[in-house]
C-alpha cells in the first residue's frame, strides 16, 4: 500500500506541479505574446498606415483618372462634331471642284477654239496685206508706166 500511497502521493504531486505549469506556462505564453505583440506593433502599426495612404493616394488617382476622362471625352465629342461637319463639307466641295473642272475644260475648249479663229484671220489678214501690197507694187507699176510713157510721148512731141 505504500507503493499505491506513494503512486498516488507522486500523481498528486505531478498534478500540482502540472497545475503550476500550466499556469507558468500560460504566463509565459502571454508574456513571449506581450512580447512579440511589442515587437511587431511598430511595424504592423507603420504598415497599416502606409495601406491606408495608398489607399487614399488609389482614392485621388481615380477621382484625377474620372477627371481627365472626362476631359478627354468632352475633347474627343467636339472633335468628333469637328470631324463630322468636315467631313459634311466634302459633297458639297467635291460639287465646287467638278463644277470649276467643268469650267476649265469649258474655258480650254474655248481658247482653243478662239487660237484657231485667230490664227485663221491672221492667216486672212496676212493674205490681204499680200494681195495689198501686190496691188500698190501693180499700181506702182503702172505709174511707173504711164510715166514713162508720158515722159516718152513729151520727148516725142513733134517740133
Amino acid at each position: 500500500m505504500s507503493d499505491t500511497n506513494s503512486n498516488s502521493s507522486n500523481s498528486d504531486k505531478k498534478e500540482e506541479d502540472s497545475g503550476s505549469d500550466s499556469v507558468t506556462d500560460v504566463q509565459h505564453v502571454e508574456k513571449m505574446a506581450n512580447t512579440l505583440l511589442e515587437q511587431t506593433q511598430p511595424s504592423v502599426k507603420a504598415l497599416s498606415d502606409m495601406l491606408l495612404e495608398m489607399q487614399w493616394s488609389q482614392r485621388e488617382l481615380v477621382r484625377v483618372l474620372g477627371v481627365e476622362q472626362a476631359s478627354f471625352d468632352e475633347n474627343a465629342k467636339s472633335q468628333m462634331a469637328a470631324l463630322t461637319a468636315t467631313f459634311d463639307k466634302i459633297p458639297a466641295y467635291q460639287a465646287k471642284l467638278t463644277k470649276i473642272n467643268k469650267q476649265m475644260r469649258m474655258l480650254k475648249d474655248r481658247v482653243r477654239q478662239l487660237k484657231h479663229k485667230s490664227n485663221a484671220s491672221k492667216k486672212q489678214a496676212l493674205g490681204k496685206l499680200d494681195d495689198v501690197a501686190k496691188q500698190e507694187k501693180a499700181i506702182a507699176a503702172q505709174a511707173d508706166k504711164l510715166k514713162e510713157q508720158e515722159g516718152k510721148a513729151l520727148t516725142e512731141t513733134p517740133a
